[in-house]
C-alpha cells in the first residue's frame, strides 16, 4: 500500500514515531490496517483526489449535497438525462450574461477538514422526481492547487511546501513560461528530457520533484493531493498503541510486587459508553470526529 492507495502515513514516519517499532513487515501491515480502520470509522472511501460517479433519487429540490468532499471539480451533472451547465455569474446589473440557469457551488475551504459541497440549481431547474434521475461525475479529495516555484540549478529539485499535510498524489505540473503541462515520468528515469519531471515518492523517502537540467530557471505551478496532518497523527497514535498491545495481549492491568498497579487500554471499545469509539482513544476520536461523513450512501439516495 501507499499514500495514493489508502495508507495515511509512511513506514519511515511511523518508525521514527514509535519508541520500540516492530519489524518493517509488521509495521507496514499495521499502518495499512489502522488506516483502513480510520477511513471506515469516518465513513469515507478515500481522502486523496479521486474521481466519483454517483446517482441520486430526485426529490424536486434545488440543492444536492455530494457524498465525498472536499470537491475539486464537477465534471458533469445530469438531471433526467439533461446535462446541466455551470451557472453564469451575475453581471453588474445582477442578471447573468448568458444562460439564466445552471448549477453552482461554493469553493472548498483551503484548510482541512472542510465540508461537503452543496450543488445548487438556479434559474428554475430542479432535481426532478425520479429514481436515479440525478447523475453526478466529480473529483474530490484534499489537494493543494497552484503552488508555484522556480526550478533551481543543481540539484534541479523542488520540495513542495505541504502546508496541511504529507504529499500523497501527483495532480500535475504546469510550465508557467509556456502554459503547457509537464510530463511525469517513472522514478530513476535518466536523463530527464526537457518538460518532464519525476513526482515525489514519500514511500521511499523522496519528498521532492525532480526536473531536467534544461528546465532550470523555469517557473512551474504544481498541484498535489495530501493526507491532512491530524489524520496522519491519528494513525501514528493508534499504531503506537497497537504495537505496545502486542506485548500484552488481553492484559487490562497488572500489579508490580503489590506496590504498584498499571492499567492498560484505550478509553472505550465497540458498544461501550454512550457511543462506540471503534477502539480508538478519546484523543484520536477527537481528531476523527471533524472528518466523519454522516451523509447517506450515494447509491440511489434521495437528493
Amino acid at each position: 500500500m501507499s499514500l495514493a492507495t489508502g495508507d495515511l502515513t509512511t513506514l519511515a514516519t511511523a518508525k521514527a514515531y514509535l519508541a520500540n517499532a516492530p519489524s518493517d513487515a509488521v509495521l507496514s501491515g499495521m499502518i495499512t490496517r489502522v488506516s483502513r480502520s480510520i477511513l471506515a470509522y469516518i465513513n469515507r472511501p478515500s481522502i486523496v483526489p479521486t474521481n466519483y460517479i454517483e446517482k441520486y433519487n430526485g426529490q424536486n429540490t434545488d440543492q444536492l449535497v455530494l457524498f465525498n468532499w472536499p470537491i475539486i471539480s464537477l465534471n458533469e451533472l445530469k438531471v433526467c438525462g439533461q446535462v446541466i451547465p455551470p451557472a453564469n455569474p451575475p453581471t453588474m446589473n445582477s442578471f447573468p450574461a448568458m444562460s439564466p440557469w445552471g448549477y453552482r457551488y461554493a469553493p472548498p475551504e483551503p484548510a482541512p477538514p472542510g465540508a461537503a459541497a452543496v450543488v445548487e440549481l438556479v434559474g428554475g431547474w430542479r432535481y426532478w422526481y425520479g429514481r436515479d434521475s440525478t447523475v453526478v461525475k466529480y473529483r474530490a479529495g484534499y489537494m493543494v492547487s497552484g503552488e508555484t516555484a522556480v526550478i533551481p540549478t543543481t540539484p534541479f529539485q523542488i520540495t513542495p511546501l505541504m502546508p496541511f499535510g504529507i504529499w500523497a498524489t501527483d495532480e500535475g505540473v504546469i510550465n508557467l513560461d509556456t502554459g503547457q503541462p509537464m510530463v511525469p515520468v517513472p522514478p530513476n528515469t535518466t536523463p530527464l528530457a526537457t518538460n518532464t519531471y519525476i513526482p515525489p515518492n514519500p514511500t521511499v523517502g523522496q519528498n521532492y520533484y525532480a526536473f531536467s537540467p534544461v528546465d532550470a530557471g523555469v517557473t512551474v505551478s504544481f498541484s498535489y493531493g495530501y493526507v491532512p496532518a491530524d489524520l496522519e497523527q491519528a494513525v501514528l497514535e493508534t499504531a503506537a498503541e497497537r504495537a505496545a498491545y502486542r506485548s500484552r495481549p488481553g492484559v487490562r492491568s497488572q500489579s508490580l510486587a503489590g506496590q504498584e498497579m498499571i492499567s492498560y487500554g484505550v478509553d472505550a471499545g465497540y458498544g461501550s459508553g454512550s457511543a462506540s469509539t471503534g477502539g480508538f482513544s478519546s484523543y484520536v476520536c477527537g481528531i476523527l470526529h471533524s472528518y466523519c461523513n454522516v451523509l447517506p450512501p450515494p447509491i440511489g439516495a434521495d437528493v
